[in-house]
């Protein structure tokens, strides 16, 4: 496992100026056929945040604060966190398989697929961003200092990301049918994470298994960061959970993709 882990990370750094430029590329071409061209990267997460609003918002919370924080800016942290990870599970765990001509013809590592096209929707994520900027600064939400937490929580939401997109891409080329299964997962996934609903919500019993969900502990630092003010390191117990998890997790999926990936041509 050892050994596959730093074949994988060796070809990233031997390979990191190849992953931006395919990044932009891929970003470029996304939205070449598109009269707004990258205006959609605002328009698409903005068509789905006001839909999610009003539906959770204004139909069942009939507007209410969530633990003081009103819910619109506080759904909109969160939910951005989820438009990132979910593209990356779900057209991270294809993106192998959809470029399979491409790699037979040209001669870069194939465990660097899914980072440049996870890379396209951590640009669109930086859009977000902006967003939730301009909604904090409408609602008279101040940034504080622990805004400088917010790298290290980009970082752990980007490799917990890419260490699923590697598992799954590798069980999706060898496995068709996986794909179909994993976006149902997804959708379930959305709902019983505390995205659109307070984690207090819950029974008392009921909150630590919710919690083993790695991507719940993403979503509590964005939230920390802008709103609630708490230090990553505050809490080292959970800390020390999700970077296991997020190791466990990449070195599986790394001796997995290297012990399969000379034969996914096979499955074209």
């Amino acid at each position: 496992m050892f050994q596959s882990f730093k074949k994988v990370l060796k070809e990233h750094v031997d390979n990191i100026y190849m992953v931006g430029r395919l990044a932009r590329y891929e970003t470029k071409s996304q939205y070449s056929n598109h009269y707004l061209g990258i205006v959609w990267e605002f328009l698409n997460p903005l068509f789905q945040i006001a839909v999610y609003w009003f539906v959770f918002g204004i139909g069942l919370r009939s507007g209410n604060d969530v633990d003081g924080v009103p819910f619109l800016p506080w759904m909109i942290v969160g939910i951005s966190l989820w438009f990132f990870v979910s593209k990356a599970f779900v057209q991270g765990s294809n993106s192998i398989y959809a470029r399979l001509n491409l790699v037979s013809k040209m001669n870069f590592p194939m465990s660097i697929i899914p980072s440049y096209v996870m890379l396209t929707f951590f640009i669109e994520h930086a859009f977000i961003l902006l967003i939730i900027a301009v909604v904090l600064i409408g609602y008279d939400i101040q940034f504080s200092i622990y805004i400088l937490q917010l790298p290290y929580y980009l970082v752990a939401t980007f490799l917990l990301s890419y260490a699923f997109a590697l598992l799954f891409s590798t069980f999706s080329t060898l496995a068709r049918d996986f794909q179909s299964l994993l976006q149902s997962m997804v959708r379930m996934l959305f709902y019983v994470t505390p995205i659109l609903w307070p984690l207090t919500t819950m029974p008392e019993v009921i909150r630590p298994i919710l919690q083993l969900n790695p991507i719940n502990y993403v979503i509590e630092g964005y939230r920390n960061t802008f709103f609630y003010h708490h230090w990553f390191w505050e809490h080292p117990g959970y800390m020390l959970y999700f970077w296991s998890f997020v190791a466990i997790i990449l070195l599986i999926a790394a001796a997995l993709h290297v012990k399969f990936r000379d034969s996914f041509t096979d499955y074209l």
